[in-house]
């Protein structure tokens, strides 16, 4: 993904001092950090429907441009967002400008509950073979938190 490095940071408060496009090593302390990936526009006519739940990856400046990798956990319905988007600090005018943000504060946990978890694989299995299934699993989600799938 892209965007242009004018847009970072903006609407931003105190908390995103430390965090800099023109200091790249600061950026690696986003990717620890839970996001909410959202297309411009809270018209219900848009193309998406769903803000997307992740984490960003490989995060490094291009040129005029942030670029990263988006590592979806699930996504929140519009409507939820709009209705915790106050506790999160999400104001109108951002709610119709592409721009990243950082927040101070956590989700909170009433609108985590409603989070429609999103899935990459599943696995279909015969009940005697779920020992070795859940290995298998467990290997994938490894790889996948040290970055080595995409």
């Amino acid at each position: 993904m892209r965007m242009p490095l004018g847009r970072f940071n903006q609407s931003s408060g105190a908390e995103s001092e430390v965090i800099s496009a023109a200091k790249p090593e600061t950026l690696k302390a986003l990717e620890a950090e839970p996001a909410l990936l959202m297309y411009e526009g809270w018209a219900e006519n848009t193309n998406d429907e769903y803000v997307r739940y992740g984490f960003p990856k490989d995060i490094k400046v291009v040129g005029n441009q942030l670029v990263f990798r988006f590592c979806e956990e699930g996504r929140f319905s519009k409507a939820v967002v709009k209705e915790f988007a106050s506790r999160l600090g999400i104001y109108p005018l951002e709610q119709n400008t592409t721009h990243w943000a950082i927040k101070d504060g956590g989700l909170p946990a009433a609108m985590l509950a409603r989070l429609r978890r999103s899935y990459d694989v599943a696995f279909s299995f015969a009940g005697e073979d779920r020992e070795y299934v859940e290995q298998v699993g467990a290997m994938f989600a490894s790889q996948r938190d040290q970055g080595l799938l995409r």
